[in-house]
C-alpha cells in the first residue's frame, strides 16, 4: 500500500496458496453439509443454521432450522459476496479490476453449539496444513482470509480460541458479550455490535422510566445470559431496584424451562413481581413463551423486558403472542437494504441451489414436503407437497 494506493503485490499476499478440497471432512465427525463458493480470496463463515442438540430428542445431532438468525444471516453473506463480486461498489471496483480477483467462501453450521463450532473450525483449518505441508513456510497463507461469524457470544469465543493460532481475523455479526472485548485474550476478534454493557444499561433505564421497583430475571447459561445478568446487576448500584431472583435455564436440558416457569409462577418471592426481565437467546426465549403459554399460566400479571436475544424476531413469539403480549424488547439500530430483501424474496429452492439448507427452511416455512427429501421428526407431518 503506497499513498492510498493497493498495487498488485499488496493483493497477491491476501490470496491463499491452496486449493480447499471440497469433499474434506474431519474424521469422526457428525455428517454434515457446507457451502464452498470457489476464489482467489477465500472467507470463512458460521451461521446457526439448526438449533443445538437437545435433550428431548435423545442424541447430539443438531435439531430445527432456523429460519431468522440462520438461514436470512446466511443468505446476507452469499449476497454481499455477490454484489462485491458483480464490482458494483466503486472502490472495489477499482481493486478487482486492477488485480482480477474474485471472493469465495467456505461456510458452515455452527449449531449454535460451540463443540460443534470447533470441529468445523479446526476442518477449516487443517486442510492448509495438510495440502500445503510441503510449500515454503514463509510463503505459506491461510486458507481463509478471515472468518464471518459466528451469532451466538460462547460459540463466537470457541471459534476465535482457534482463529487465534492461525491469527486468522474473525468478525461476529450478533455476539455482544463483554468477554470478547477483552483484548488480550481476543486479539483478532471484531464485532459490528455493541456489547451487553449497553444492553444491561438500557434495561436499567426502561425499568426506571417504567417505575419498576421489584423485578425477576431469567437467564440463560452461558456467557450470554450470565454476563449479561452480571452487567445488569453492576448497574444496578445504587438504584432503588430490588432483584426478586435469579432463575436459570438451559438450552440443552428442556426441563429447565419447565422448573423455572413453574417456580416462577408458586415461588411466593415473585408473587409482587412488575416485570420479568429475560437474558436469553431466541430459542430460550420460545421455550419461556411456550411454558408460559401452556395450561393457561399466563394471567398477564407482569411484563417480560427482552435484550436483543429476542429483540424485533418473529421466530421466538411464533404461536406463543398472548403469553408475549405488551412485551419490551431491545434491538440494535438496523439498517435495511432493499435490494437484500429483493433478492431473499426471489430465492426458490430450484433457483438456490448453491445453498444446501435451503430446501429443508421452505419445507419449514411452508409446512410442506418435497417428494425427493428425506422425512425427519420436523416435516413428518407436512402431508401438503412443496413446490418451487
Amino acid at each position: 500500500m503506497k499513498n492510498g494506493n493497493c498495487y498488485q503485490d499488496d493483493v497477491n499476499n491476501l490470496t491463499h496458496t491452496c486449493q480447499y478440497p471440497p469433499n474434506f471432512r474431519a474424521a469422526h465427525s457428525p455428517s454434515y453439509e457446507y457451502i464452498y463458493i470457489p476464489g482467489d480470496i477465500l472467507l470463512g463463515g458460521f451461521f446457526p443454521i439448526h438449533q443445538p442438540p437437545s435433550s428431548e430428542f435423545g442424541s447430539m445431532q443438531c435439531t430445527a432450522i432456523k429460519r431468522e438468525r440462520g438461514i436470512q444471516r446466511l443468505e446476507a453473506m452469499l449476497f454481499a459476496l455477490d454484489v462485491v463480486n458483480r464490482r458494483t461498489s466503486q472502490l472495489m471496483s477499482s481493486l478487482l479490476a486492477r488485480s482480477k480477483i474474485r471472493f469465495g467462501a467456505i461456510i458452515y453450521d455452527s449449531c449454535d453449539y460451540e463443540t460443534y463450532a470447533v470441529e468445523r473450525a479446526l476442518n477449516m483449518l487443517i486442510p492448509s496444513i495438510n495440502q500445503c505441508s510441503s510449500m515454503d513456510k514463509r510463503k505459506q497463507s491461510p486458507l481463509v482470509a478471515g472468518v464471518i461469524g459466528s451469532a451466538s457470544s460462547i460459540v463466537s469465543m470457541a471459534i476465535a480460541d482457534i482463529l487465534r493460532l492461525a491469527e486468522i481475523p474473525q468478525i461476529s455479526y450478533a455476539s455482544t458479550s463483554t468477554e470478547l472485548s477483552e483484548k488480550l485474550r481476543f486479539r483478532f476478534f471484531s464485532r459490528v455490535v455493541p456489547p451487553d454493557t449497553y444492553q444491561a444499561e438500557a434495561v436499567v433505564s426502561i425499568i426506571q422510566f417504567l417505575n419498576w421497583t421489584y423485578v425477576a430475571v431469567i437467564k440463560e447459561t452461558g456467557s450470554y445470559g450470565e454476563r449479561l445478568t452480571d452487567d445488569f446487576k453492576a448497574k444496578l448500584k445504587n438504584k432503588t431496584i430490588c432483584i426478586a431472583g435469579e432463575l436459570s435455564v438451559n438450552i440443552k436440558d428442556s426441563n429447565s424451562y419447565v422448573r423455572v416457569i413453574k417456580e416462577l409462577y408458586e415461588d411466593e418471592r415473585y408473587r409482587f413481581v412488575m416485570g420479568v426481565v429475560v437474558f436469553a437467546q431466541e430459542d430460550s426465549v420460545r421455550q419461556i413463551l411456550n411454558q408460559t403459554s401452556s395450561k393457561n399460566k399466563f394471567n398477564g400479571r407482569w411484563v417480560f423486558l427482552g435484550t436483543d436475544g429476542w429483540g424485533k424476531k418473529w421466530y421466538p413469539v411464533e404461536n406463543f403472542g398472548r403469553a408475549a403480549i405488551n412485551a419490551i424488547t431491545i434491538a440494535p439500530k438496523l439498517y435495511l437494504i432493499s435490494e437484500f430483501d429483493e433478492y431473499f424474496k426471489n430465492l426458490t429452492p430450484s433457483k438456490n441451489t448453491r445453498n444446501p439448507w435451503f430446501v429443508e427452511y421452505w419445507e419449514e416455512t411452508y409446512k410442506c414436503k418435497f417428494e425427493h427429501t428425506s422425512k425427519t421428526i420436523f416435516n413428518q407431518n407436512y402431508t401438503r407437497l412443496c413446490s418451487g
